[in-house]
């Protein structure tokens, strides 16, 4: 499966990482946001998703195909409530995505380079 998704032990965490073209595996995605959704039932509060693309060449094909795809806010998904979603990856077109996520749906969605600097952002939300 081009996507996966690990669980962090004790920790409302998740960490997927991402195969691009998107419209590629489409049907991967759709299995992430079931596995989410799953994850996110069994917490008291929120889930964090760490959704790693580094080394992937995002385009803007990828945000346009994302984008459709949140329309009806799927369970499991970044338009999801339950779900706090955090990007780790350093390509240009991530600031056109969290912008064109801003837009469409009001969601604020924290860029960090390294998954390290990702985690302690949750953790240090988690902590408040």
């Amino acid at each position: 499966m081009p996507f996966a998704v690990i669980k962090l032990p004790e920790e409302p965490i998740v960490i997927v990482s991402v195969a691009l073209p998107i419209e590629r595996h489409l049907s991967s995605l759709y299995s992430i946001w079931v596995q989410i959704d799953r994850l996110a039932r069994e917490e008291r509060g929120p889930l964090y998703k760490i959704v790693d693309v580094r080394n992937q060449d995002v385009s803007f094909s990828d945000i346009l195909v994302a984008l459709d795809e949140l329309d009806d806010h799927p369970p499991g998904s970044i338009a999801d409530p339950r779900i706090r979603t955090v990007l780790v990856g350093d390509h240009p077109m991530l600031a056109i995505a969290v912008k064109k996520l801003w837009q469409r749906f009001s969601l604020e969605i924290p860029v960090f380079a390294t998954l390290d600097a990702a985690l302690d952002y949750v953790r240090g939300e988690l902590n408040r």
